[in-house]
């Protein structure tokens, strides 16, 4: 299905991966999955798939969350990150938030899960749409500019009083 979601869950504990298979498709979110459960297949599943979103469990033996935030922030700017847990003080939720994961579930409360996806995608979305409209706009700054200062032409730009708002290099000789 085109429409479907491509989730990467990393968790260690298989009831608590299907759990949250179990919650998301009872929600009614159209989606495939990959678990991992280590660094190692973690790496490999980014660098051979594309997802539309990650939950990641905190505890992992030998990998935790904050490396595999830090992993998806250097590599895959616009991959969602969703904190996926048993429990996590409200400071570090606050500092991974900061570091720049989307949200966290707590493991007690996944009914908010299909929520958090979707709300997640949809910031990242927007996010990835407002720097494409931004390097869009820069691109054509620089085509008008060049346009502008290699004319062989004088270009005046003037206001409707008559002041002058821009002029080339070849109309001031």
């Amino acid at each position: 299905m085109d429409n479907e979601l491509r989730i990467l869950m990393l968790e260690d504990d298989a009831n608590d991966a299907g759990l949250i298979v179990t919650l998301l498709k009872r929600s009614g979110l159209e989606f495939s999955h990959t678990i991992v459960s280590d660094k190692t297949s973690f790496l490999s599943a980014l660098a051979t798939n594309s997802y539309d979103v990650l939950l990641a469990d905190n505890s992992l033996p030998q990998f935790s969350s904050t490396e595999a935030l830090k992993v998806v922030r250097d590599r895959w700017v616009n991959l969602p990150f969703i904190l996926v847990t048993g429990t996590v003080s409200e400071e570090f939720a606050a500092n991974i938030i900061q570091q720049g994961a989307d949200d966290y579930v707590l493991k007690s409360n996944l009914k908010r899960l299909p929520t958090a996806i979707s709300q997640a995608i949809e910031r990242r979305n927007i996010m990835k749409a407002r720097q494409q409209a931004e390097d869009s706009l820069r691109l054509s700054e620089l085509r008008y500019r060049t346009l502008v200062e290699q004319a062989s032409d004088g270009i005046i730009v003037s206001d409707y009083q008559g002041g002058i708002l821009e002029v080339n290099s070849y109309a001031c000789i």
